[in-house]
């Protein structure tokens, strides 16, 4: 269907390519386990909240140890609509919560420009969290290390997010108090990146899908339906973004799979006819991107799709032993290239 059809890579500039590829060179494998083992087990304010402050500090730390100026942004909610955890409509209430994001910068000479990179640490009641959102975590850790040790035209900001898992409550509260004189150049959110299976058909499809993402559904069902992909959610203000990172991976000789995925809710007349047709496009607003879009920002999901592949999604068996290390480390590549890119240009 015309306006979700995957975006081409965009052509990224020699001079960046030769700084980035450089930086990306630096992930390291033995340090993104290392990152994921000690954030390990349930971890949220809620009922784990012993092991939420341990991993905050932990976060904090490692986030200083880089060299980023890292900083802990409190927020309250004295009533919060947060989504159910599925991505259904309706909403539940909190009150009177009380959380942190962690929030490292590195400041470029272009101070007010910014690229955002951000995934969430809590998890929900029962599950340990490798995937959902360990990795994510472990991902932004290794990049705060390796793109530390460099300057930039324009400043980065790494953002460990919290309350994801009730409704994104975490986030809404960074976009809210995002600086009027900033201009965010781009986000990236790191969401569940771990988990590939490799088997054939291990790859759920959502409902409907088949009828809107054509050359997208046609690329999985050509590959046995393997769930050997990360999905790249997008909408119509970010897809020069999502361009720029299918560019990025290309230029490492398409170091991951992709599928990107455009929501297409917001083109006119016909985003509306869709969102009463296919209630399964709900599935693309289930993450801390979604604040970004309600604000009109350019911002990118990055998923290995979560429940649509991961069978220990939001369960105990939610292991280290479960996460593919090698493809977590060449995604983080890519995520490096892109933000170097954005960051540069």
């Amino acid at each position: 269907m015309v306006g979700t059809r995957e975006p081409r890579p965009a052509v990224l500039s020699e001079k960046t390519l030769s700084k980035a590829e450089t930086i990306a060179k630096e992930v390291n494998l033995s340090s993104l386990k290392e990152y994921l083992s000690a954030m390990i087990g349930p971890k949220n304010r809620f009922t784990a909240q012993e092991k939420m402050t341990q991993v905050e500090n932990y976060i904090h730390k490692t986030f200083k140890k880089h060299g980023w100026i890292a900083q802990r942004q409190n927020f309250h909610y004295e009533i919060f609509h947060g989504a159910n955890i599925d991505g259904s409509l309706t909403p539940e209430t909190y009150s009177n919560i009380d959380g942190v994001n962690i929030v490292a910068t590195k400041m470029g000479k272009e101070a007010n420009r910014i690229v955002v990179i951000g995934a969430h640490y809590d998890t929900v009641s029962n599950s340990p969290g490798a995937d959902d959102n360990g990795t994510g975590i472990a991902a932004l850790l290794e990049l705060a290390r390796i793109l530390g040790r460099h300057s930039y035209s324009k400043t980065l900001v790494l953002v460990a997010f919290d309350m994801e898992e009730i409704g994104f409550a975490g986030s809404i509260d960074f976009v809210r108090k995002l600086s009027p004189d900033s201009t965010v150049e781009g986000a990236i959110i790191l969401e569940t990146v771990g988990y590939i299976a490799e088997k054939e058909n291990t790859q759920k499809i959502p409902s409907g899908f088949s009828l809107l993402y054509g050359q997208q559904v046609g690329k999985v069902r050509r590959n046995q339906h393997r769930g050997d992909f990360i999905t790249v959610i997008h909408n119509g203000k970010s897809k020069k973004l999502a361009s720029l990172f299918a560019g990025a991976n290309l230029s490492q000789k398409e170091a991951v799979r992709l599928v990107f995925i455009r929501d297409p809710l917001d083109l006119p007349v016909l985003g509306a006819v869709l969102k009463r047709l296919l209630p399964a496009l709900k599935n693309l607003l289930r993450s801390d991107h979604v604040p970004f879009w309600l604000e009109k920002i350019s911002a990118i999901q990055l998923t290995d799709t979560a429940n649509f592949r991961n069978p220990n999604y939001h369960r105990p068996t939610d292991t280290i032993e479960t996460v593919n290390f090698p493809v977590l480390q060449r995604l983080v590549q890519a995520v490096a290239i892109t933000a170097i890119a954005i960051a540069e240009t």
